[in-house]
């Protein structure tokens, strides 16, 4: 038996975002356990990988404690599907996986003990903005990244009144070097935006 003074702690991760983070996990089936860290589905679960992607190493290599992670990321997701709408209506936005959140782990049930101190909250989301707001028809001036800031600042607002303290956020690629790679369309280029601003 391992004494107390040796046992890991336990840390708690919740993660927002797209394609880059997803693995699969339903908030309303089994939660983070010692036995699968990720509660479902079964490890690395569905990434965009092939195999486990940046979370399920974080969660199961890169760290000393126990890190029960709540993967609310969900591949293909905008932040704001009535700014920019994702490929399927289906695919749940930065909002609807805040939502799921707040409605669950957010609450602080029992089977969920996070505090301040042990739980990190981390945001990975963008790319699906850029590339469908490229593709969309119409004047792209109605989504502006400030716009997209905006949407980001509020739903990162609701969960920290929630108590969280510590945000791990990732941001997006610059838009200068992806106006490079997509092909020629004739279209009103993207106002230029300053490097180190995000999505």
């Amino acid at each position: 038996m391992i004494s107390p003074s040796r046992r890991p702690l336990t840390f708690l991760l919740f993660v927002s975002g797209d394609s880059y983070t997803q693995t699969g996990f339903d908030p309303l089936s089994t939660l983070p356990n010692s036995a699968n860290p990720f509660g479902n589905p079964p490890y690395p679960g569905w990434t965009s990988a092939s195999g486990a992607n940046w979370v399920g190493y974080v969660t199961t290599a890169y760290n000393r404690s126990l890190l029960y992670t709540y993967n609310y990321a969900y591949g293909g997701a905008t932040i704001n599907a009535t700014l920019v709408a994702p490929y399927q209506s289906t695919v749940l936005s930065l909002g609807d996986q805040v939502n799921q959140f707040l409605t669950g782990a957010g609450k602080k049930p029992p089977a969920t003990p996070w505090t301040s101190q042990n739980s990190l909250f981390s945001v990975w989301i963008g790319i699906n903005d850029i590339g469908n707001s490229w593709w969309k028809e119409g004047d792209r001036a109605a989504q502006v990244p400030f716009t997209m800031e905006a949407s980001m600042t509020h739903r990162l607002s609701q969960v920290f009144r929630c108590s969280p303290r510590q945000l791990f956020r990732f941001d997006r690629e610059d838009l200068r070097c992806w106006r490079t790679q997509l092909p020629f369309r004739q279209r009103t280029p993207y106002p230029e935006v300053s490097r180190g601003s995000s999505l």
